[in-house]
Order: C-alpha cells, then structure tokens, then sequence
C-alpha cells in the first residue's frame, strides 16, 4: 500500500471496546485510515459521516472504525528490531469520533522479516500485543508490513491469539486472494487498488477486481476471517486521472478515465456481494485533511489527491445496494 499520507476506508461496526476473551464482531459499516495528525483531519472524517448519513441507502457506509498510524517496526535481518507506538493519537481520535479505533502500525522492512525464524517472529508479535493491549482506547490493531510474504504467518498468528485472548482483533492489508495468511487474521484488507496494469482502463481494472475479490471471499468463508476490500476512493498508483510533475517528464500520464469511472467500476463488483456475510464492505483510498499534501509516489504527483464532493456524493449514492437489491439474499444479488 503506498503510505502517503491520506485515508483508506474499511468496514466494520462501532461496538466499543471487547471485554476480555470476546472480541468484536463485523457488521458492515465503514471506516477511515490516515497518516495525518487529528487535527488536520477530523473534519473531514466527520464531514464524510455526515454526508453519508443523510442517504438512507448509504447508511453501512457510515464512519465506524479507523486505522490512524500510531506505530512503525524498524526490523533488521539478525532478528533486532525497534518499536514504536504512540497511544496518545489512539486516545485523540478515540475521543472525537464515535469509530472503533485499530491503530495502525506499519513496516517497510517485509523483507527482513522473512528471514526470521518462527521464533523471533512470535518475540515480536508479543511485544506488539503488549503495547496494544496496553491501549485502553484500542478495539485492535491493523498490521501493514510490506512486502508481505506467507513466511511471516508465525507473526500474525502469534499476534492474532494474544489479542483474541485479550478480547481485540486483528486486521492486515494484503494483495493476496488466499494463503494461511486467511486463517491467521480476524479480518484482511484485500488491496482492491494499485492492480490495474499500465495502459489499461476502469473496464479491465473491474475485470481484474471481480477476480480477486472472489477468490479473497472463497479464502475468508474457508478460514473463517472477514473480508474489506480497497477502493478508490481518490488517485492510487494504478487507477488515477493523471499524474504529472514526474522526475522524467515522459512518465507524466493522463488516463483518459475521471476518478469516478474507477469508483464506479469498483462499486459495481462490490455491490454483488453486498448480503454475503463473509463480506464486511469497501475499505476506501483516501482522504487527505484540508491542506494535506499531494498523493506523491515513484517520482510523480498523482491527481485527484484529494477526495473531492462529487466523489462523495457518488459514494454517498451508490455505494449500498441497488434498490432492486435491497433485502435479496446474496444468492439472487451476485
């Protein structure tokens, strides 16, 4: 997932914090990840929840969890690593919003991790259990350690079991449609963006969605986990209107495709699976707080970087299922 600092939505449902040993459960809803401080984006948060709660058909679209970064894993290859957690952004946002809080901890060092042995990956997993446990104002944690490899499974699973026993859950964010990784997590964030080969379009990036997506819920009903998919929402790296002021001007690109056809075509896979109860709802890429900065990435500036108001009243409107849909079982919705 690329980390510039913006909002993915998820779904899940405000239930307040698990007594121990009863972890929560995932009703559709929806929720936010950011990478900005409070502050600068709560008002949009509380914006978007507004707006979405005034379209009666919208309503599992409301605000109901959130993923703020909160904490990095520093690993290095001789099983050493550093840790960092911050429980005052948990607390911030815990007190402004009604959305159960998973505060996010990332890594960019997947690589290194795969050469640890099952072991060292579970000291770790302890040591994050701990800290989030420690979180009073946690319901969880969303783990994104990238690249992810399935040799890292000791970890997930070692970090699933210690907050299950505490009464939180776990989420993480992969490209994956299968592996023990499913088995392993209480709910995965399938990457539902950055797929869509260069040169292709919203008709070839929905061709590729509906794939994946039914191969992630195949996953997920076999393993038992609940499955959120990313939109989106605004310009990822592969579906995006253009991206300009690249380091190599001939990398500058207009797609030819406005972001709502991407958000369309997303939207219209997931509304086929809207009664499924493996399926929690759309995790969407994201917002950015006023004056956040530009989405930049491998060298270009990547536009729209912000999720504008048409956009939202395009989510707003289509974003649950069609009227026809409504109260139809996920057999006859598909």
């Amino acid at each position: 997932m690329n980390h510039q600092q913006g909002i993915f939505l998820a779904l899940v449902l405000a239930c307040g914090i698990p007594s121990a040993g009863q972890a929560a459960q995932s009703p559709k809803g929806a929720s936010a990840w950011t990478y900005q401080r409070p502050a600068d984006c709560i008002g949009r948060l509380q914006a978007y929840d507004s707006l979405v709660s005034k379209k009666p058909l919208a309503k599992e679209l409301r605000l109901k969890y959130l993923f703020p970064y909160a904490g990095t894993i520093k690993i290095q290859k001789d099983g050493k690593y550093s840790l960092t957690y911050h429980e005052e952004i948990t607390a911030s946002y815990r007190q402004q919003l009604s959305a159960d809080i998973y505060p996010n901890i990332d890594s960019s060092d997947g690589a290194e991790l795969t050469s640890w042995s099952a072991d060292q990956q579970r000291a770790l997993a302890d040591a994050v259990a701990k800290r989030v446990l420690a979180d009073n104002g946690a319901a969880g944690v969303h783990i994104d350690v990238e690249p992810f490899a399935a040799a890292h499974v000791p970890f997930y699973a070692r970090l699933k079991a210690k907050l299950n026993e505490g009464g939180k859950r776990t989420t993480m964010f992969t490209l994956d449609t299968q592996g023990d990784i499913y088995a392993n997590a209480d709910m995965v964030v399938l990457s539902g963006y950055d797929i869509t080969p260069l040169g292709k379009g919203p008709a070839e990036y929905k061709e590729l969605l509906e794939t994946m997506v039914a191969a992630a819920l195949a996953s997920c009903e076999k393993s038992g986990c609940k499955l959120m998919v990313g939109i989106p929402l605004a310009s990822s790296t592969r579906e995006f209107a253009h991206r300009d002021r690249c380091a190599d001007p001939k990398d500058n690109r207009d797609t030819g495709h406005a972001q709502e056809e991407w958000l369309s075509a997303a939207l219209e896979v997931l509304w086929k699976h809207h009664d499924d109860p493996v399926y929690v709802g759309p995790s969407i890429w994201g917002f950015r707080g006023e004056g956040g900065p530009d989405m930049f990435h491998q060298h270009c500036w990547f536009h729209p970087d912000d999720v504008s108001d048409s956009l939202l009243e395009k989510l707003a409107s289509l974003g649950s299922p069609k009227p026809d849909q409504l109260g139809k079982p996920a057999s006859e919705s598909k």
